[in-house]
Formats: structure tokens, sequence, C-alpha cells
């Protein structure tokens, strides 16, 4: 009796340690899984996105492209599922600007006196006269949507633009003129996509509506063409 009563013992331990096991394996498995599917693609994501130096970007000698976002950027984020989805199917580095080594200032003041047109003012009665007698469909094939938009000038806007008066009408380009090379690489702002090829930009993308059209995709810009309010 001793010895089946033994044996009977013996079982139930084995049998104790084969689930402790099977428990631990569990366990084992389902934090790999969640190691697989959650952390590591951060880790990558993060890996990615952080501490890149201008000079890399061209040492690299494949076609790419390279996506400057900021976390706190609106543009960003109305465009982040198209640029993931497009992340599937290019090669395609995701850096946040504000951790980019190298990067130069861009003179903005510069560009819009240079870039930036008056074409028209208000009349003081609401009306919009614009130059030339042009009216708005001529306006909008002029000075494209994709690289213009149409500013009545208020005081705010001209406090902070330097040359425009309120109450004028500024075709404002929306599209920086920009020469990348390694020494003097610039990015105006964000989100803005650029292609390389063999080391060298082959062509770049413009916050939110420039990145939309090259994506093909239907998501509506969150800047309005028309601003005559």
């Amino acid at each position: 009796m001793a010895n089946v009563k033994n044996n009977e013992m013996e079982t139930t331990h084995n049998r104790k340690k084969l689930v402790l096991i099977l428990i631990f394996i569990v366990i084992m498995l389902l934090f790999s899984l969640i190691v697989c599917f959650f952390i590591h693609p951060k880790m990558e994501s993060e890996k990615s996105t952080y501490g890149v130096k201008v000079n890399e970007l061209f040492s690299n000698k494949e076609h790419y492209y390279v996506y400057f976002y900021k976390d706190d950027c609106r543009y960003c984020k109305n465009i982040e599922s198209a640029v993931n989805d497009f992340s599937k199917t290019h090669k395609l580095k995701k850096v946040n600007v504000e951790s980019c080594v190298g990067l130069k200032d861009f003179d903005w003041e510069s560009f819009e006196k240079d870039n930036d047109v008056k074409i028209g003012y208000e009349n003081g009665s609401g009306d919009i006269i614009y130059n030339q007698n042009m009216n708005a469909s001529q306006v909008e094939k002029k000075y494209p949507p994709l690289l213009y938009k149409i500013v009545l000038i208020n005081q705010d806007y001209a406090t902070l633009h330097k040359g425009k008066k309120a109450g004028e009408v500024y075709a404002v380009s929306t599209h920086p003129q920009l020469q990348f090379r390694k020494n003097n690489f610039v990015v105006p702002g964000v989100p803005m996509l650029i292609e390389f090829n063999k080391g060298k930009v082959v062509n770049y993308y413009f916050d939110d509506k420039e990145i939309i059209n090259f994506l093909h995709v239907n998501i509506k810009p969150l800047d309005n063409y028309w601003n005559l309010e």
C-alpha cells in the first residue's frame, strides 16, 4: 500500500511539474510574440529616425526616400497613414527633423521677398480687385494650388511678414526653391519627402499638399488655397 501511495504522489508531483513547464512555455511564447509585434518594430523605428546625420543620407547610394517630420506637426499627422502605406512598397527612411544633425536654416524672409507676388487688393467694400482684370479662374491657372495659396493680408499677417500691407492680396509661394548639398542641406519645414538616388537628391515634395499629390491619395490638405476672409 505504501508503494502504491508513493507512486500516486510521485505521479501527481510529475503532473504538476509538467503543468508548470507548459505554463512557462506558454508565457515565453506570448512574450516572444509581444517582442516581435510591438517592441521590436518600435525599436527599429526609433533606430531609424533619431540621430541621423546629413552626410549619411548622401552616403547611401540606393534609390530611396527620406521623410522628415515632427511629432507635434498636424500636417504630418494628416498624411501619416498615406506615408506608412507608401513605406510598405518603397524604401523609406523616416527622420525626426529635430534630431537630424547638420541641417542649415532656411531664409524664409528672402524667399518670400523673391517669390510672393502681389496680385490685387480689397477695395474697402469687401470686393477683391485683381491685377490685369484677372478673374478667379485665371488667378488659379497662373498661380496653381500645388505651388501657391492666395491670401488677403490682414494686420496680423502684415506684422509677421515684412513688406506686406493689410488689404493687399498675394499669391504666396508654398514651394521653396532648394539646392541640396551635403554641406548645405536645408529642410524649410515639415512634412517633407525627399527622393535620393545614387547619393544625390533627384526630387522633393514640401508640405502635405505636395506629398498628397505625389502619393496620389484621397486626402484633403489642411490649408485652403483661397484665404480671402
